[in-house]
């Protein structure tokens, strides 16, 4: 900040180390105050031209100074204060034009223009204040990516295994679902990727802060260069951070004292005043509440359906792959497996894991969901699923064989191709044959 135009004492008198003024001294032998000159501190090849931003960059650099002084169009010093002089001070003004900055002036042949300097010392301070804060920022944001990939590839291949079996037997609900996680799966894994991006750009950034706050003498500039970098990371960062904790918010809950809370739900295909039997695997689809969520325990799932206030009419369980839910504000469809009955329905090989549409009688009414029952069992599925992936696997394998033996045709074609025409050339040079 500007702060006058006059005849600086400090200038004449206040240079106790340099070639300008030593001789002229006048603050006391033991008393180690002095002025700083650019010139003397500065390489002379790296030196710029002078205006008040290159004198103030450099002063803020040295220990103690509050004021810098700008005299005839290209001198600059740093001093810990002024003091007027009245002797040998006239009527000129300060109306020397700064070398490096016409607007500017820079003091005159007599006079400074004298400039004050605030908060230098506070640099390194805000320095370590601003990396605490990028550190933080950078391990929020570390945290949440590796939630939201977890979560994006369980739900990715949830989808990927629940279209497999139920489109086996014919189950829209179910794969509809399944479609429904594994968009949201991509979503996921879009923003884990946007944060390791954003976390990515704290890396050489952080530890040029730590190493600078360490120093001895902090170089303010370089200082704040880092600050502004990290600045504009945190400001960057927020909004991806916010954005990964809502998605994984919505992908997985994870609220204590859910234990208990199924105890208000109810299959489907139970009848009023009765909890059914999970041997019958049922399938629903509605108006969804959310997105898909993985969960630790059905109890889990009730509870998140429960948080719903007057919203959440119930919601759709799958054990396998991973514990898999879908809230639903309406039920419009269902299915029931009336052929998973009995014993077969705990072998792997008939009913490989429980799916079951879970309601709350008291929110629910049974007679507006069309219900199919299918005398079949999904878990038969499995199997079918298995050898459709093996096929699968197998006939990209000969694919890739098929192409091998095309390219070692194609590049055989070309050789015998090159050797007769070699041939052909060399029966030309050689002319007809003759019989001796």
């Amino acid at each position: 900040m500007f702060v006058d135009c006059l005849k600086d004492y400090m200038w004449s008198h206040g240079d106790k180390f340099g070639a300008r003024n030593k001789e002229h001294y006048a603050l006391g032998a033991v008393s180690g105050v002095s002025i700083v000159h650019y010139e003397a501190h500065v390489a002379k090849d790296q030196q710029k031209k002078m205006s008040p931003e290159v004198c103030f960059k450099f002063c803020r650099t040295v220990p103690n100074m509050g004021f810098f002084g700008l005299k005839n169009g290209n001198k600059c010093y740093c001093t810990p204060y002024y003091k007027m002089e009245t002797e040998g001070s006239d009527d000129s003004q300060c109306d020397d034009m700064c070398e490096g900055e016409a607007t500017s002036v820079c003091g005159g042949h007599v006079k400074s223009s004298l400039y004050s300097m605030h908060m230098c010392d506070d640099t390194k301070d805000e320095l370590i204040a601003l990396a605490d804060t990028a550190s933080k920022s950078k391990k929020s944001i570390d945290g949440e990516a590796q939630k939201a990939a977890f979560l994006a590839k369980s739900l990715q291949h949830n989808g990927e295994e629940l279209q497999a079996i139920f489109g086996a037997v014919g189950d829209k609900d179910a794969t509809d679902l399944a479609q429904k996680a594994k968009v949201f799966g991509g979503k996921l894994g879009q923003a884990a990727q946007a944060g390791k991006k954003a976390s990515s750009a704290f890396g050489t950034v952080l530890p040029a802060a730590a190493a600078v706050a360490k120093a001895t003498r902090i170089d303010v500039n370089k200082a704040e260069g880092i600050m502004k970098s990290l600045q504009g990371m945190v400001k960057t960062a927020a909004p991806v951070d916010e954005q990964l904790k809502k998605l994984v918010g919505l992908g997985s809950f994870s609220e204590k004292g859910a234990k208990g809370a199924m105890s208000q739900y109810n299959p489907i295909g139970a009848k009023a005043g009765t909890k059914g039997s999970l041997k019958t695997g049922s399938t629903c689809n509605g108006q969804l509440v959310g997105e898909p969520m993985l969960a630790k325990s059905k109890d889990e799932c009730a509870k998140s359906c429960d948080s719903h206030v007057s919203v959440c009419q119930g919601f759709q369980y799958f054990e396998s792959p991973s514990k898999t839910c879908f809230l639903f504000s309406k039920i419009k469809t269902a299915r029931q497996y009336t052929g998973c009955k009995g014993k077969a329905f705990l072998q792997v090989s008939d009913a490989p894991f429980e799916t079951t549409c879970y309601v709350k009688f008291a929110d629910f009414t049974k007679s507006s969901v069309k219900i199919t029952k299918a005398n079949r069992c999904y878990g038969a599925a499995k199997a079918m699923a298995a050898k459709a992936k093996a096929a699968k696997k197998e006939y990209k394998e000969a694919k890739k064989d098929v192409m091998k033996a095309q390219a070692a045709l194609k590049r055989a074609s070309k050789i015998a191709a090159q050797k007769k025409k070699s041939m052909k050339k060399s029966l030309k040079k050689a002319g007809p044959l003759t019989l001796d």
